[in-house]
């Protein structure tokens, strides 16, 4: 380890270039957090009936279900996927809103997801 004196060029030198750094990433990662709260509080306010539609599906897809009788399904279809295919109709509009107004607030599997659903939506109306 080098020791300088603490009145010396080179420590005044090196104790210059050391507060630079750390200054600098304090304020690149101060910057990063804000740009991030940024794009998070966009997302939430474009895509809030889409994260919330996400986020219930399984609580939509049991409302759909209960108090549904073995009558009303055809014997090869069970109550769940009549459910789920009556819930594709409900939400298919509303992803299909939040794919085209929040594209680029969505991430890839996301992106998969929507296209799937509006799809599965556009061959259940036929």
């Amino acid at each position: 380890m080098i020791k300088f004196a603490t009145n010396s060029v080179p420590y005044n030198s090196a104790f210059a270039i050391l507060t630079g750094i750390v200054a600098s990433v304090f304020v690149s990662l101060i910057l990063e957090m804000m740009n991030n709260y940024r794009h998070n509080y966009k997302r939430l306010l474009v895509l809030h009936d889409y994260l919330m539609t996400v986020a219930n599906y399984e609580d939509h897809v049991e409302w759909c279900i209960h108090g549904r009788t073995d009558e009303l399904c055809p014997k090869d279809f069970s109550a769940r996927n009549m459910a789920v295919a009556e819930l594709v109709l409900e939400t298919g509009p509303v992803i299909e809103a939040a794919y085209n107004t929040g594209k680029e607030y969505m991430s890839l599997e996301e992106i998969k997801y929507a296209i799937s659903v509006v799809e599965a939506a556009c061959l259940a109306t036929l």
